[in-house]
């Protein structure tokens, strides 16, 4: 027993030198900014983008750990907020390798001007962007991790800037003729208070808003199918109203968490709200279609297609919209 426990000991040692060593047993320098008092300073007006990279990059003693993950190869950058604005700080652009294929990007925004006396103001494990509310004069330290994963990344600092239709008092008209396609985006979008808790009802949400009067009373189709995500996770909801402020809508109908596309009744002149929103968090850009969805006329059952009577029978037939 005691062999065995001196063998494992003196083990550690040598594996930890060796990943620290690079191409023929060169050591790796580590990054310049690797621990909280070098952190690189970002300078200049929004946007601001930079080059980076953990290779070699330690965690140092007394370094925060971020949603109670310990730093493994942190390197630290920091701002000073020149004015008071709403900010988004993006690790989206990055290569990485090593560790495990779900290991996921861990970043932190803190105030502070020692690494003791560090206060978080934004944490993240997951989506590789985090927004925070920038005070004049405050510095901003970014914390920039991915676990047990060593790259190059580009981080960039920039304004948040919600989409001209991000709430409901301002959407974006289309049609009315069918069909429509109208381009789409949630990225830097908010959840307003009072929205249906069918768009995620909290402020990890994200919503757009899109406001059509029916032309004709038929039965339609709307359609968020081709969305490409941007950060986060894609948890899409179309969803379709009617009223004329947040507190009277009436839901007419939504999709599910397995179908992109719904279909529904509308009624000639009536205004119809339309809001596309993407659960905790998740950004994305997306093509919003709506046309007609006239059901096939063998629906239902009462007017059945009659086939044969005699065999062999062959018909075609189709159940789009049915």
């Amino acid at each position: 027993m005691n062999y065995r426990i001196r063998f494992f000991l003196r083990l550690i040692p040598i594996a930890a030198s060796l990943m620290l060593l690079g191409p023929a047993g060169q050591a790796l320098a580590a990054p310049a900014n690797d621990n909280f008092a070098n952190a690189q300073a970002l300078t200049g007006t929004l946007p601001i983008t930079v080059t980076g990279n953990n290779i070699g990059a330690t965690a140092e003693p007394g370094e925060p750990d971020t949603y109670s993950i310990p730093p493994l190869s942190s390197v630290w950058f920091k701002w000073v907020a020149p004015a008071e604005t709403d900010a988004v700080l993006d690790f989206c652009h990055a290569n990485f390798s090593g560790g495990n294929e779900n290991d996921s990007p861990v970043m932190a925004i803190r105030s502070g001007v020692t690494l003791g006396t560090l206060v978080s103001v934004k944490e993240t494990n997951g989506p590789c962007s985090l927004r925070f509310h920038a005070n004049a004069g405050v510095t901003y330290n970014f914390q920039i991790d991915w676990y047990d994963k060593e790259g190059t990344f580009d981080l960039t600092l920039r304004k948040l800037t919600p989409p001209a239709n991000d709430n409901f008092a301002t959407p974006t008209n289309i049609g009315p003729a069918l069909p429509i396609e109208a381009n789409g985006t949630t990225v830097d979008s908010n959840w307003e208070a009072g929205e249906p808790g069918t768009l995620g009802g909290s402020s990890n949400s994200r919503s757009v808003w899109f406001r059509w009067t029916a032309p004709a009373t038929e039965r339609v189709r709307l359609e968020a199918c081709e969305a490409e995500l941007v950060d986060g996770s894609l948890n899409e909801v179309a969803a379709i109203y009617t009223g004329a402020t947040l507190g009277t809508l009436v839901e007419v109908a939504k999709n599910t968490s397995n179908d992109c596309a719904v279909d529904f009744p509308v009624v000639a002149g009536t205004t119809y709200r339309i809001a596309v929103s993407g659960h905790f968090g998740g950004e994305f850009t997306f093509v919003l279609r709506l046309k007609s969805a006239p059901p096939p006329t063998n629906d239902n059952f009462a007017n059945a297609q009659v086939v044969g009577p005699n065999l062999p029978v062959k018909v075609s037939g189709n159940n789009d919209f049915a």
